[in-house]
């Protein structure tokens, strides 16, 4: 940054775009129920994924069910069964280690459903 103070915006924006993520994911983690906080942990990992890019098409999240629940806290099997459930309302498609998100609206609009 001292060699390039011009840098500092993109720097700052960028840091506190990260800060509003994870204080946003604490957040929902603490009030939402698990079919919410996974759906929309699989929303902002598709968001990463696509990198900013607009939504299109399925978006494939390399990522365990191990993974995604060691990252929220709970149980492989609980994260397995509301990972079933998307899948038998084509929400998403189950492989092996990866998770495709078939249409994020659709995702978000039952999300919207469960509040």
């Amino acid at each position: 940054l001292q060699r390039y103070p011009q840098s500092y915006p993109v720097v700052l924006d960028l840091i506190s775009q990260r800060l509003w993520s994870a204080i946003s994911m604490i957040e929902e983690d603490a009030l939402r129920g698990t079919q919410a906080r996974i759906g929309q942990r699989l929303l902002f990992l598709s968001q990463m994924q696509r990198g900013g890019k607009p939504e299109g098409g399925p978006v494939t999240v390399r990522l365990t069910r191990e993974h995604i629940a060691n990252m929220m806290g709970m149980t492989r099997q609980g994260v397995h069964r509301t990972l079933k459930a998307f899948e038998a309302q084509g929400l998403i498609t189950l492989g092996y280690g990866r998770i495709t998100i078939e249409d994020e609206a659709a995702l978000r609009e039952h999300l919207a459903t469960l509040n």
